[in-house]
C-alpha cells in the first residue's frame, strides 16, 4: 500500500526519473515532499506571497509555469488519446484550449509536438516523452514572457534574483540568459536572502548543467563569479561543493544512494538531502510504525471486501488513453486474487498482452485516491500524522523562510492522499515528478533510476521493456521499513 500526496499548481518541474517493479507482494506509502522541494518555498515567497504591483503582468504570464506547461506537454507526448482529448483530460474542458493555444503560440517546441501529434493517422507503438523537450517548451515560454515584460524588472531587484533562481531551478538555459544580460545581471546574480543560496546553487541541486553554466559566463562577465562560488547555502554547501555530491548513476550497476539510519534522521536531514538534490535511503524508518504495519498487512487487506478499487496495470493508465482490461472490484477479492502469484508475464511471446493500449497480460496495481479507500483506510490509523510531522519544516528552516515554510505545509500538506497495493510483477513506467517520502510497509520494490538530464515519460510497463532498455538505468531494492 502506498500513501501519496501531490500538489499540482506549484512551480515544480521534474526532479528525477525512475521506473519501479514490486519484487514480492507490498504494502506502502509515498509521501511528495511539496514542503520542502530545493528553492521553490523561496520563489514562491518572492512570486505569489507578496508581489510586486508593476511586475505583476510579467507573473501572471509566468504562472502557466507552475505546473500546466510540463504537465500538458508531458501527456501530449506519451497519451494514447488524441493531442485535444489529452489536453483536457489533465487541465479540464475550459482550461485546455487556451492553455494548448498560448503553448503553441509561444513556443517553437510545443507546435512541433502538437502538429507531430495532430498528424499521426494512426496511434502507432510506444511513445515516450523526453524531458529535453519539455525543457524546451517551458524555456522558451519564460523566455517570451521576459521578451514581453522584462523591462519591469529594472527597479526589481529582488524579483529578478528570484525570477533567476525559478530558471536554474526549471533549467531554462534561455531564460537564465536573458535574465542575467546587459543591466540586469547584477541584480539577478545576486546572493539569495532567504536561504543563502544563489542561482549557482539551485541550477547545480537541480543538475541542470547547461543552465549552471549560462550563469556562471555572465557571473564571469558581470565579475561576480568569484562570489557565486564562494557563497555557502544555509547547509554549509557551496555550488560546487552540490555539484561533487551528485552521485552519478552507475548505468546497468547498483545505484550509489547514500543510506542512513533512521536514528539520524530527521527534518533538518530531509531538507538538506532535498535541497542538495540527492537521493537518499533512510533503513529502519517504518519498522516501529506497528499500527500501520499490521492494518495494511496482506492478510488484513484481503478481508476489506467493504471498499471498492479500480486495479490498472499502469498507474493512471486511464489519464493516459490506456483502458483497464478489468473492472473495478472490491480491495480484498483483488488481495485474495492476485497476492501470492509470483508468474511473471512473458511479454515477448506472440500475441502477449502487453501494451502500448491492451495490457490485460500484466498485473494490475491499486492507485486510488478517493475518500472512500484512501480515507478510510486511513482513518484512525497514525502513520499519516507520524508523517506530517516529520514533514514539516524545521524551526531553523522556516525562520529562514520567513514562516512561508509553516504556511504552506498548514495548507498543502493533505491535499490529496493516494493508496497504492500490488502483488509481484506490478510496477510503474519510466516517469518523473518532485521529491517523494516513501516508506515500504511490506514486501520489496526494485527500482530503476535515471540522472534528471536523461528523463523520460512513458506509459510502457517494466516488463514490456525491450531488452537493454534500462541499460543506463542504475538499480535498487527497497526493502520493507
Amino acid at each position: 500500500m502506498e500513501l501519496r500526496r501531490q500538489r499540482h499548481r506549484d512551480m515544480r518541474r521534474p526532479r528525477r526519473v525512475g521506473g519501479s517493479i514490486l519484487d514480492e507482494p507490498l504494502a506502502k506509502w509515498m509521501f511528495h515532499n511539496f514542503l520542502v522541494s530545493c528553492f521553490v518555498g523561496g520563489i514562491a515567497m518572492w512570486l505569489y506571497h507578496k508581489p510586486p504591483t508593476l511586475q505583476q503582468p510579467l507573473l501572471d504570464d509566468l504562472e502557466i509555469l507552475g505546473g500546466a506547461a510540463w504537465r500538458l506537454t508531458s501527456r501530449v507526448q506519451v497519451s494514447r488519446m488524441t493531442r485535444e482529448d489529452a489536453s483536457t483530460k489533465i487541465l479540464g474542458h475550459k482550461a485546455a484550449g487556451k492553455t494548448a493555444s498560448r503553448l503553441a503560440r509561444e513556443s517553437a517546441a510545443f507546435r512541433e509536438l502538437w502538429w507531430r501529434r495532430g498528424n499521426e493517422t494512426e496511434l502507432g507503438g510506444w511513445r515516450d516523452g523526453s524531458i529535453e523537450e519539455n525543457g524546451r517548451v517551458s524555456d522558451e515560454i519564460f523566455t517570451a514572457a521576459l521578451e514581453t515584460h522584462g523591462h519591469l524588472l529594472e527597479d526589481a531587484p529582488d524579483l529578478a534574483t528570484g525570477l533567476l533562481a525559478w530558471a536554474a531551478w526549471l533549467g531554462a538555459t534561455e531564460a537564465c540568459r536573458k535574465l542575467t544580460s546587459d543591466h540586469r545581471a547584477s541584480a539577478a546574480l545576486g546572493p539569495a536572502p532567504l536561504l543563502g543560496r544563489n542561482a549557482l546553487h539551485v541550477a547545480a541541486s537541480r543538475s541542470h548543467r547547461s543552465a549552471y553554466d549560462a550563469i556562471a559566463e555572465a557571473a564571469r562577465a558581470a565579475g561576480t563569479l568569484p562570489t557565486l562560488e564562494a557563497q555557502k547555502d544555509a547547509f554549509g554547501a557551496t555550488p560546487a561543493e552540490i555539484w561533487d555530491a551528485q552521485r552519478p548513476a552507475a548505468a546497468g550497476r547498483k545505484c550509489a544512494i547514500e543510506r542512513v539510519k533512521a536514528a539520524d534522521f530527521d527534518a533538518k536531514a530531509l531538507a538538506r538531502e532535498i535541497y542538495g538534490g540527492r537521493p537518499l535511503i533512510v533503513e529502519g524508518l517504518a519498522t516501529t510504525w506497528t499500527e500501520a504495519r499490521d492494518a495494511w498487512s496482506p492478510e488484513k487487506l484481503a478481508a476489506r471486501d467493504d471498499l471498492v478499487v479500480r486495479p490498472h496495470p499502469i498507474p493512471h493508465g486511464a489519464h493516459f488513453g490506456v483502458e483497464p482490461p478489468r473492472p473495478p472490484a472490491p480491495l480484498g477479492a483483488f488481495i485474495r486474487a492476485t497476492f501470492g502469484d509470483t508468474t511473471a508475464p512473458d511479454c515477448g511471446a506472440p500475441g502477449a498482452r502487453c501494451g502500448p493500449d491492451d495490457v490485460a497480460d500484466l498485473p494490475d496495481y491499486v492507485f486510488d485516491a478517493s475518500q472512500d479507500v484512501a480515507g478510510e483506510l486511513l482513518r484512525n490509523a497514525t502513520v499519516l500524522p507520524r508523517l506530517l510531522d516529520l514533514v514539516k519544516p524545521s524551526a531553523a528552516l522556516d525562520a529562514r523562510l520567513e514562516g512561508f515554510a509553516s504556511r504552506l505545509w498548514n495548507r498543502a500538506a493533505r491535499d490529496v492522499v493516494q493508496v497504492y497495493a500490488g502483488p509481484a510483477g506490478a510496477g510503474a513506467p519510466f516517469h518523473y515528478h518532485e521529491h517523494a517520502l516513501n516508506a515500504l510497509l511490506h514486501g520489496r520494490k526494485r527500482w530503476w533510476l535515471l540522472p534528471p538530464q536523461d528523463a523520460v515519460y512513458s506509459v510502457r510497463h517494466p516488463a514490456a521493456w525491450p531488452p537493454g532498455a534500462a541499460k543506463e538505468a542504475c538499480s535498487f531494492i527497497q526493502k520493507a521499513g
